[in-house]
């Protein structure tokens, strides 16, 4: 089932185990069940902490748990973690073996402390590409926290109980039998929906910053480019971002890019946002600040006066300045009237 490349490059990541985890399967007699036990068995050979077991009594079949051994934590995989999914199998290993999972410290220490029974269901796909980052997020919940279970179920190898919870779409997420949520979440985005302490600590941490003379609203690569040059030219700059990268992160295939011929949209994100990162200059002056999407209020509340907005060049820069930038405007003709027909011109209220 596994080839002998994939074979080596488990068994390097599986090194970095640090304590005992047990594969406890539950199986049948059906050919899913077979090839099943053919994956337990050959990723249980890959490293000496690992233990294999069929004596599962899950209510899927087949299935398996990735349970530390000493019992406080454990995952569940109810169908073959392959494709797409291979990656999310090798992280639980690690997650449930001690490894830490790379995130923030603060983030993860909210995971710790979540109170009450958090039992998700996760759907996936083989071919999903959004499936393996709610996945892994939640089993790093469950590695973290006793109080967070989760079962990766695989929809096509469980038909019915798709048809009968009307899952239309993967990744589906449900909470306690319940729909918690659908599409690409991280795990801030899943903690913030859990924990309001979450959220109210981000506010803190925002409205402790000095204000920004700019904020770009979005973390597309539009807003990442945005953020980059308005730090350069040494103003201090603000992102807002749902998540970074935009809906680039769900875009599989790019081809129109003006330097590459074809790549990912993950992959053209992630640099982006490591690029930010690692630069002091950008470091000193842009802040990421993630936000939740809020409803939008009932009709029947009250709704708030609308403000009158000075234009774009009144609130990106003084006065003074506005008359020597409206020189640059193409309508050469209206720059020494300053009238409302120029889109430059400091009295438009166009922007």
């Amino acid at each position: 089932m596994l080839d002998a490349a994939t074979t080596a490059q488990l068994k390097t990541y599986l090194a970095n185990l640090r304590t005992p985890v047990e594969l406890v399967a539950t199986l049948d007699d059906s050919p899913k069940s077979a090839e099943m036990r053919t994956l337990v068995e050959a990723v249980a050979e890959q490293s000496h902490l690992l233990t294999a077991r069929f004596d599962g009594h899950a209510d899927r079949v087949p299935s398996f748990a990735i349970r530390r051994a000493d019992g406080t934590a454990e995952t569940h995989f109810a169908g073959l973690p392959l494709g797409h999914e291979f990656t999310s199998l090798v992280l639980a290993l690690l997650h449930m073996g001690g490894h830490p999972p790379k995130e923030e410290a603060e983030l993860l220490d909210s995971v710790k402390a979540l109170e009450g029974d958090f039992r998700f269901e996760t759907f996936f796909s083989l071919s999903c590409q959004n499936c393996p980052d709610v996945i892994q997020a939640i089993n790093i919940m469950a590695a973290l926290n006793p109080s967070v279970s989760n079962v990766a179920i695989d929809g096509a190898m469980f038909r019915e109980e798709v048809e009968t919870r009307k899952v239309m779409a993967v990744p589906a997420i449900y909470l306690n039998g319940e729909p918690f949520g659908q599409g690409r979440m991280d795990l801030a985005q899943i903690m913030a929906k859990l924990d309001t302490g979450t959220v109210a600590s981000a506010a803190e941490k925002i409205a402790a910053k000095e204000p920004f003379e700019v904020l770009v609203v979005g973390g597309g690569p539009a807003g990442a480019a945005a953020a980059i040059y308005a730090a350069r030219k040494g103003i201090r700059t603000g992102v807002v971002a749902e998540r970074f990268g935009g809906q680039v992160l769900d875009t599989m295939g790019i081809e129109n890019f003006i330097s590459i011929q074809h790549t990912e949209g993950p992959k053209l994100a992630f640099p982006a946002k490591k690029n930010i990162a690692t630069r002091a200059w950008h470091i000193a002056r842009i802040a990421m600040v993630h936000y939740t999407r809020v409803s939008a209020p009932p009709s029947s509340a009250v709704a708030t006066p609308a403000l009158k907005r000075p234009s774009t060049l009144q609130a990106l820069f003084p006065t003074s300045r506005s008359s020597s930038l409206t020189r640059n405007c193409a309508r050469m003709r209206c720059c020494k009237t300053n009238c409302a027909a120029c889109p430059m011109s400091t009295s438009s209220r166009r922007h």
